[in-house]
């Protein structure tokens, strides 16, 4: 590729994109390049802007470089996005926070899977999180690990949590039982 391209690339890439879009360079090319450079960022965004392309190619690419924030990012907003490929290589990677971010924010992921993927990490912080915000947890399990953790300030936290949820849970059950009783 010419050094006036790679320039392109590598210092104003949304202009690179846009050139693409108006046919001015062609898309085949780039794609090749783009896969090329094995830049998570670059491939990310491409998949994301340029349409028509093999999402496939693109999901391989990000899987072969391993970078868990752009394999997150592509689950999330790649339309056509094979989740449970991509859930399968976030869990093999095993960096806690990307697992949490994929159960939180990728719709189809599965909880379960992923809530065994966040134990086996064994960070407390990442476990508290996961029990704190994905609706679907399972509690009991997320609090046998953090124990096992033993770390004091997410099992203080997780049992905080707990109780509020409880009371929580206990003050509507109160309230909509006051309700009846009034009518």
């Amino acid at each position: 590729m010419n050094s006036s391209i790679k320039d392109l690339i590598e210092h104003k890439f949304y202009k690179f994109i846009k050139l693409i879009e108006l046919g001015i360079i062609d898309k085949e090319y780039a794609t090749e390049y783009i896969l090329a450079t094995n830049n998570a960022y670059y491939i990310y965004i491409f998949a994301f802007y340029i349409e028509g392309i093999n999402i496939e190619k693109f999901e391989d690419a990000l899987i072969k470089i391993g970078n868990a924030e752009f394999i997150c990012y592509f689950a999330l907003w790649i339309k056509g996005a094979n989740i449970k490929k991509l859930e399968d290589i976030i869990i093999k990677i095993g960096n806690p926070e990307f697992i949490y971010k994929f159960a939180r924010f990728v719709k189809g992921a599965d909880i379960e899977k992923l809530e065994k993927a966040i134990i086996q990490t064994n960070n407390a912080k990442y476990i508290y999180y996961f029990a704190r915000d994905i609706k679907e947890a399972n509690i009991k399990n997320l609090k046998e690990a953090i124990f096992k953790t033993h770390n004091i300030f997410y099992i203080y936290k997780l049992d905080c949590l707990i109780k509020n949820k409880n009371k929580y849970k206990d003050n509507r059950n109160n309230s909509r039982t006051k309700k009846l009783k009034k009518h």
